[in-house]
């Protein structure tokens, strides 16, 4: 059953092959598509730097030679974002907005959205030139058809690294938002991998239904698009919010290690990837363009699409009778089966018990590792994520199949419960957080404890288990109906198995074949999961082992021992290797090094990074100092590793506070040029709301009495207001971004600069009390 549901997911997470140039002009071409992903891609392309103006210029006159109506929307986009490390951004922008002609002009146009922007020193093929490839290649192929009813429209996004500003822009004009009826935005984490439509605009079930009807190759799932609106990342579809546009929100995952880096290069992008996206894109955007009916509205329903093993898409309200069978097939599986409660209630703990042992076990796996908690550590994982995923793999099936053994024997929770708390000390030594892992650990222990105190017969373990899934089915039914795909479904398949075990000859092999495709989901589901967000927080495989334990546990129990202690010691010897790979020119560790210039007329060597490479610390170390850990609020959210050094010549930007009446304002002229400027403003009152570059800004959350700002220009100045009564102090400290080089020795191969790395920071400070 796991190797057969493997298999599976492994087939329906392989991207469609690339179609050639060759291809009828109505089709999408990734071959077509790469050409422009090479066109914008040359050199990193920074908002507000000369190399992005070079790059809309090549999309424009593309677009113009397709036959477009091409428009440039400059501004200032502005943004706020909450939350620990709350700040206003802003930023001078222009923005690419290109229209194809409907035959209905009147009626609301469908648009597609990608960013035209990198990040600093990343030369931006993926992210997002592949989703500005996209973009293009799906207007050629619409233009090359019969011309559609509604106008489709392009939107180029400037400054979504900066903070989503050219979106931003685009969106604050009511009147425009108006026009658009269904939004198509296409972003990236990685440069491989299957098109993924994670996130949906609201009332959007018409735009998701045309979208199932049509597009080839999908990869959804409700569930993705419910757990993305609860995780602060952003793309510019965020800068949509409440305008209440139906919308779908496409990216892929995998190839993480490049996404932000300069491997982020054309050479390293699949076409297949650009294949996958366009197979999914065009369909719907054709579709929605060629309807002039309005895009229904409505709830999105559940879906998931990984072909061949989900395809289905139901209401919400659908799930309760999909619970309501389930509860009847355990009730027919269970009643006269001659199990008693507390052997159920021992069950449902092996169940539980699994899942915190993975979880400790998870935690272990990654200290093994050795990689730290921050962005440029675990990228090393990136460079082997084929390893450690497997390893995690193994780990999750581990604790699957040893507890079935050792329940069917009884009498090993002595073992299984020092096993646990051993774990978490080793975890602990080797640098995970103490409390929560000894608080994991105690708990581990103390569920094995109860769970193996003796035997379990088979029955028991199905109708334990069981009783887990239907009660997590009801809490997710109730609160998350998205959701209910990773949960449900091996439920159903455990309550058939369950019948099938007392009543048909072969029960366990119908067992088996019924809980598959459930199975293969939750690998798919997991994959995504463990790209997404799990490399740092690999315990969400604890989530995954106690949705398949229904389906694992009871058919498990006679699987050797040794055969799954060996899978745990491949799975340590995989995570010990990663511990033990040096960095290659492939897959280079990153480095950051600023020189910063403080009001005082000191210099300073700055990284950023919590654990350096080896020789971005030997550039810290060497003029003899022993670098220590700093706060440099304007640098880094978190502390940086600093030492003294010589002077960096660059002179700090001019800061100008006057009052006009009621309000203060303040004019930060940039020495250097730089093309990045962040304030810090601390006051003796809380600060309502700012104006900055004439745009009204409220402030980030209530009651704030330092603010951070950051803008993004063209080497301008920068002027903000705020009103406060007379008398209150005022301290303004900024960062500039110089063009400014640090003198550094060439870096080996096996080490690259990273998000802007080797510039010279110019800090300036000012303060007023009138």
């Amino acid at each position: 059953m796991m190797l057969v549901a493997l298999g599976l997911a492994w087939l329906a997470m392989q991207p469609p092959s690339a179609v050639p140039s060759s291809a009828a002009p109505t089709a999408f071409s990734a071959t077509r598509a790469m050409s422009i992903v090479r066109a914008v891609s040359s050199r990193p392309h920074p908002a507000g730097s000369p190399e992005a103006a070079q790059v809309r210029r090549v999309v424009a006159e593309r677009l113009r030679l397709m036959g477009a109506q091409v428009f440039a929307l400059n501004g200032i986009g502005v943004g706020v974002s909450s939350g620990k490390n709350a700040s206003v951004q802003a930023g001078e922008v222009e923005t690419l907005v290109a229209v194809l002609p409907g035959r209905m002009p009147q009626l609301p146009a469908v648009a597609m959205m990608a960013h035209t922007d990198s990040v600093p020193g990343s030369f931006g093929a993926a992210d997002d030139g592949v989703g500005v490839a996209v973009v293009l290649e799906t207007a050629r192929a619409v233009l090359a058809g019969d011309r559609p009813a509604r106008n489709v429209v392009l939107i180029l996004t400037d400054g979504e690294e900066a903070g989503l500003l050219g979106a931003r822009l685009f969106f604050a004009d009511p009147a425009r938002a108006r026009r658009i009826g269904a939004l198509i935005n296409i972003d990236s984490r990685g440069t491989r991998g299957l098109g993924t439509m994670f996130e949906t605009g609201p009332g959007s079930g018409g735009l998701v239904a045309k979208y199932r009807a049509t597009a080839g190759h999908r990869f959804a799932h409700s569930a993705a698009t419910f757990l993305y609106r609860q995780l602060p990342n952003r793309t510019d579809l965020t800068a949509t919010a409440g305008l209440d546009i139906p919308a779908l929100n496409f990216a892929f995952l995998d190839g993480e290690f490049d996404y932000h880096t300069p491997r982020d290069t054309f050479e390293n992008v699949d076409p297949r990837t650009v294949q996958s996206l366009g197979d999914q894109v065009l369909p719907v955007v054709r579709a929605v363009a060629d309807d002039p009916r309005p895009v229904v509205r409505g709830d999105d329903g559940v879906f998931a699409d990984a072909w061949p093993v989900v395809v289905f898409r139901y209401p919400a309200w659908v799930g309760w009778p999909l619970l309501a069978i389930a509860i009847g097939l355990a009730g027919l599986g269970v009643i006269r089966g001659g199990v008693g409660a507390t052997a159920v209630m021992r069950g449902a703990v092996a169940a539980l018990t699994c899942a915190l042992v993975s979880i400790v076990a998870a935690r272990l796996g990654y200290a093994l590792t050795g990689v730290a908690d921050d962005w440029g550590a675990h990228h090393r994982i990136m460079a082997t994520f084929g390893r450690y995923e497997v390893a995690l793999g193994l780990v999750a099936a581990s604790c699957l199949t040893v507890p079935a053994a050792l329940l069917r024997h009884g009498r090993s929770r002595g073992p299984v419960a020092l096993a646990c708390l051993l774990a978490a000390g080793v975890a602990i030594v080797l640098g995970r957080p103490p409390l929560a892992t000894i608080l994991l650990g105690v708990a581990a222990a103390g569920a094995s404890w109860w769970a193996f105190a003796k035997a379990i017969d088979e029955r028991a373990l199905r109708a334990g288990t069981l009783l887990v899934g239907l009660i997590l089915s009801l809490a997710v039914q109730s609160l998350a109906p998205a959701l209910t795909p990773l949960i449900l479904f091996p439920t159903l398949a455990a309550a058939g198995g369950i019948v099938a075990a007392r009543f048909a000859r072969h029960g366990a092999w119908i067992a088996a074949a019924l809980g598959v495709l459930p199975l293969a989901y939750l690998l798919i589901f997991g994959h995504s999961v463990l790209l997404a967000l799990g490399v740092p927080t690999p315990e969400a495989i604890g989530v995954f082992v106690l949705f398949a334990a229904p389906i694992v546990l009871p058919l498990a129990g006679g699987l050797p021992l040794r055969l799954s202690f060996a899978a745990l010691l491949t799975a340590a010897a995989l995570l010990l290797f990663i511990r033990a790979t040096p960095p290659s020119p492939r897959f280079p560790a990153l480095s950051q090094l600023y020189g910063v210039s403080d009001p005082e007329g000191r210099h300073w060597l700055v990284s950023p990074l919590e654990r350096p490479d080896s020789w971005t610390m030997a550039m810290l170390r060497r003029d003899g100092a022993a670098p220590a850990r700093e706060s440099m609020p304007l640098i880094a959210n978190d502390s940086v590793w600093r030492v003294p050094t010589g002077d960096h010549a660059v002179p700090s930007p001019t800061i100008r506070i006057t009052r006009e009446g009621a309000w203060r304002r303040i004019v930060v002229v940039p020495a250097a040029g730089g093309r990045t400027m962040t304030l810090l403003l601390a006051t003796d009152t809380p600060i309502q709301s700012l104006v900055v570059g004439g745009r009204v800004v409220p402030a980030p959350g209530t009651g704030r009495k330092r603010i951070k700002v950051r803008w993004q220009s063209t080497g301008k100045p920068i002027a903000l207001r705020y009103e406060t009564r007379r008398g209150s102090y005022l301290q303004v400290v900024a960062a500039e971004t110089t063009d400014n080089k640090l003198s550094l020795p060439p870096r080996p191969a096996t080490v690259v600069g990273w998000l802007g790395s080797d510039r010279v920071i110019a800090i300036g400070t000012a303060s007023s009390r009138n």
